[in-house]
């Protein structure tokens, strides 16, 4: 089961874990039996019946809220049980790592992939180009703690390739060696539920991207939504040095995300189905 879950994490999904954590008297399962339970699959089980019934349905209600839980639920009638016995399950969502879609493997992107070693980041890399993904590669064995995933691809045709892509958990920098390329690739990420849309670039390429994604149609709530310059204000323009000022600002991104889920992941111990 476990290795089902790193699985999901790597394909970027969400799951619950539910975990029988107490039980009294006659119950179908015993303590530590566990059901992997994502939108549309099950791993695992806890007894079956209406009992594992209610808690998938329970789960897949977490998986929306993000909030794990306690459930204790007396096998009586009510429940469908005649077991008579009590379980308590607790509800773990477990969500996968952000996974950073960098666009561009060129001198920044490449000390990018510096940078972001050795945090929860999990790097995705697109360029067409096979001597800098070769480059980056590389990059993958000499540092120990850089989690890296390469793909030799025209950028643009990549998402034709990649329909399933979880953005939800997605942070998104763009920042090849076209400025053509790079509108186009904004193109196909405007609308998609990113965690956050960086651009490489100065305050006139800003303005001048804006302009014509406008023209095209795209709303000003969208473009609003791209950060460019993207990077926190530290200064300096060598590569090592804007790279650091990108990965100052992700791991600053995903902090932020993650204080804002820790509040809503309150455990609460609900008495839900009484005799």
């Amino acid at each position: 089961m476990f290795r089902k879950i790193a699985d999901l994490q790597s394909e970027g999904k969400t799951s619950v874990l539910v975990t029988i954590t107490n039980t009294k008297g006659s119950t179908p399962r015993e303590v530590g039996a566990k059901m992997l339970v994502t939108r549309d699959k099950i791993e695992g089980t806890i007894g079956g019946g209406t009992l594992e019934w209610l808690a998938i349905e329970r789960a897949r209600g977490l998986l929306e809220s993000c909030e794990n839980s306690k459930w204790s639920v007396p096998l009586c009638s009510k429940a469908h049980q005649c077991c008579g016995g009590f379980v308590e399950l607790f509800f773990d969502i477990i969500k996968p790592r952000p996974r950073l879609l960098i666009f561009g493997a060129g001198h920044v992107g490449q000390a990018l992939l510096e940078v972001m070693a050795g945090t929860q980041y999990e790097c995705k890399l697109v360029d067409e180009r096979s001597q800098w993904i070769e480059e980056a590669q590389r990059k993958r064995f000499q540092l120990s703690h850089l989690a890296l995933e390469t793909f030799l691809k025209n950028p643009v045709e990549w998402f034709d390739d990649n329909p399933g892509w979880n953005f939800e958990e997605t942070y998104a920098i763009v920042m090849t060696h076209d400025h053509g390329l790079d509108e186009a690739i904004l193109e196909k990420l405007l609308g998609k539920p990113l965690r956050f849309l960086g651009l490489i670039g100065s305050q006139t390429k800003r303005q001048r991207f804006f302009s014509r994604l406008l023209e095209k149609g795209f709303p000003q709530s969208q473009l609003e939504k791209i950060s460019c310059p993207v990077g926190l204000p530290i200064g300096g323009k060598a590569p090592k040095e804007v790279a650091l000022s990108i990965g100052a600002e992700l791991v600053q991104l995903y902090f932020l995300d993650l204080a804002k889920q820790e509040k809503q992941r309150v455990p609460v111990t609900i008495q839900e189905i009484q005799h």
